[in-house]
This record gives structure tokens, C-alpha cells and sequence, in this order.
């Protein structure tokens, strides 16, 4: 959306412009950023979109962006309020096309979220997850020619896993970051005095007790009671990522307000 948006400011009036506050407050660009600021409280992306344009663009360096956890959420929930400013610059049919194809492949993305890294997963939630990946990857071929074979297929895995161990892939979320790389490390100090055939039997025994086990049990509660973290954690990670007013009858699934007809 971001190309987008660029290509709908023109190249005319970013060559005028040098720095970003130089750009007409009409332009889409200067009202793309202002809408993930404003509905989207992006700040930290819209200070490096800023930033980009006033000392990389020029030297043609393409814009890169690591997303927070707090920033995904904000997309999550209002994505649909950057894709209305974007329809609202009267684009041409291949853009708009291509809008309503970003806007329909983050859906499915966002409904694949709350599933991905769930421990305890029910063979329904599994089928729609595949439902939805699958549906992702359709989008991406069909209509923005980016596919991504891993988000197909990781609808397919989490059904293995669970027929086989049976766990979802919150099971094995200690991979693909570098501070759970360090957490790792230090699970593996652990197993300094074990047989070398047992040391990942020792580091995964230690992973499940201490991201489901103690959680499960819940120590911290006064009576130590067993609680229920299945619905727990569909409660939590599912609000999380899908906000309660897309179940809503004003509001749509996307999360923008339905607007009344006229009579």
C-alpha cells in the first residue's frame, strides 16, 4: 500500500518536494502517513517513512520496516481505514483492484494470527486455519502475483502436528527470533551433566514447563487452581488480533463502521 500510494502522489510532485514536509497536504503519500498516524498510532513507522524519504530515497535505497507486535495489532484491527484514504484518491481500475486484493489477503492473514501460535488447538480451528491459509496463498496468486508457499503450507503442517503429537505450533515458537535464540541458549546450560542423546529431550521438557506447564497450573493464583489455558488463549490471542466490534451489527468484518443507505 505503501507503493501505492506513492505511485498515486506522482512523480511530479515527489521530484518538487525534497524533504517529506515539502509534499501537499492533499497528496496520497502525505495522507497515507497521516492516516497510519492518526487511526493507526504508527508513529514509530510514519517517523521512518519520513525519515526514508528525506535522506534514502534519493540515493534509491528501497524502504525496509520491522513491525512491532504493537504496531501488527494496530493493523490488524484498522487496516481498512488506510485502504478507504487509498480509494478515496480515485485510482485507476488496476489499482483499486489491487487494494481490495491487499485488503482481502490481510484478512485471511489476520485470521490465521490468533492460530498460528496456539499450543492447545481443536481439529475445527485447525481446518480453518488451513481454510484461511489457503485462501491467502489464492489471493497472492490470483491477484498480486507474490506468492508465499510457507503461509500455504504451514495450515497443512499444524494439522500434522496435531494428529501426530498432537500440539499446535506454539509448541515449537522458540524458533525464528534472536532473543528466543538466547533463551535457548540458556535452556541448554541446563544440560551440561546429561547424556548427549538426551540434551533436546531436556531442552524441550524444559520449554513445556515453562510456556505451558506453569501456566496451566497457574502458581501466582492463591489457591493454585488448574485453569482452563485453552480458553484462555482464545480469548486472548484471538481478541488480540480480531477486535470484537467485526462481530458487531454496525460494524463490517474489516472493521470499518457500515454506512447507512439513504431512503
Amino acid at each position: 500500500m505503501f507503493v501505492i500510494a506513492m505511485k498515486l502522489t506522482g512523480q511530479e510532485v515527489i521530484k518538487k518536494a525534497d524533504t517529506f514536509d515539502d509534499l501537499p497536504c492533499t497528496c496520497a503519500l502525505k495522507r497515507f502517513v497521516s492516516c497510519l498516524e492518526r487511526s493507526l498510532k504508527g508513529k514509530r513507522l510514519c517517523n521512518n517513512i519520513c525519515k526514508w524519504y528525506n535522506e534514502k530515497r534519493k540515493k534509491g535505497q528501497d524502504f525496509s520496516y520491522r513491525f512491532t507486535g504493537k504496531e501488527s495489532k494496530c493493523f490488524a484491527w484498522d487496516l481498512g481505514h488506510v485502504t478507504e484514504t487509498l480509494l478515496q484518491m480515485n485510482p485507476d481500475k488496476n489499482t483499486v483492484l489491487k487494494l481490495h486484493a491487499l485488503h482481502n489477503a490481510a484478512e485471511k492473514l489476520r485470521n490465521c494470527v490468533p492460530l498460528f501460535s496456539r499450543v492447545r488447538i481443536t481439529e475445527a480451528e485447525v481446518l480453518q486455519l488451513e481454510k484461511s491459509c489457503t485462501e491467502y496463498f489464492n489471493v497472492n496468486a490470483l491477484f498480486l502475483q507474490k506468492v508465499n508457499p510457507t503461509v500455504w503450507a504451514i495450515g497443512y503442517v499444524k494439522k500434522e502436528m496435531v494428529q501426530t503429537l498432537p500440539f499446535g505450533l506454539g509448541f515449537n515458537k522458540m524458533q525464528g527470533r534472536e532473543a528466543k535464540h538466547i533463551k535457548l541458549k540458556k535452556y541448554m546450560e541446563n544440560t551440561t551433566n546429561v547424556q548427549k542423546g538426551q540434551r533436546w529431550w531436556h531442552v524441550d521438557r524444559h520449554k513445556h514447563i515453562s510456556l505451558v506447564w506453569l501456566r496451566d497450573i497457574d502458581p501466582l493464583s492463591a489457591k493454585y487452581r488448574r485453569k482452563n489455558l485453552e480458553v484462555q488463549a482464545k480469548a486472548a490471542v484471538g481478541e488480540y488480533y480480531i477486535p470484537k466490534k467485526c462481530s458487531e451489527v454496525d460494524f463490517c468484518y474489516c472493521g470499518l463502521r457500515k454506512q447507512q443507505k439513504a431512503d
